[in-house]
């Protein structure tokens, strides 16, 4: 038995993004271009697997259109690839139950500038939403009772 959930939306940079589960991270997580302000030259801490990190700033517009800075984190790996301050990065933003707030991951790879929309290419979504299946195991009384609850 499969049930159907919902994936956040989020506006950054005047552009929509649906956020994808990742199961790895326990988060769901959206990509973003942001504009690297700052990153600090040498790692200032590891994951829970070793692998270290920058810390990093970067600009980006809310969702309300305001330009801000925030702390964001660039993994080791991305940094020695080489970067430079001022340039525009894939960032992702990820969200997770764990956490209070979101983490963002700069990468090595450089924006793209704001993506196509459907509308860019005449072409309209109407309803058509595709719907997201996770599959929840257990006995048929605990999926119903998930259903009837959620």
């Amino acid at each position: 038995m499969s049930v159907k959930t919902v994936k956040p939306v989020i506006t950054i940079n005047g552009e929509t993004r649906t956020a994808e589960w990742n199961e790895r991270t326990n988060s769901f997580e959206a990509p973003f271009t942001g504009k690297l302000v700052q990153v600090s030259p040498k790692p200032i801490g590891e994951s829970k697997n070793g692998k270290p990190y920058h810390g990093a700033t970067i600009e980006f517009t809310t969702k309300e259109g305001e330009i801000v800075r925030r702390r964001a984190l660039m993994w080791a790996g991305n940094f020695a690839h080489g970067v430079s301050e001022g340039e525009e990065y894939l960032c992702k933003v990820g969200f997770s139950p764990e956490r209070e707030n979101p983490i963002v991951l700069v990468s090595h790879l450089q924006g793209n500038g704001i993506m196509p929309s459907a509308d860019d290419f005449g072409w309209t979504y109407q309803d058509m939403q595709p719907d997201l299946v996770q599959t929840v195991t257990g006995s048929s009384e605990e999926v119903e009772e998930l259903l009837e609850n959620s």
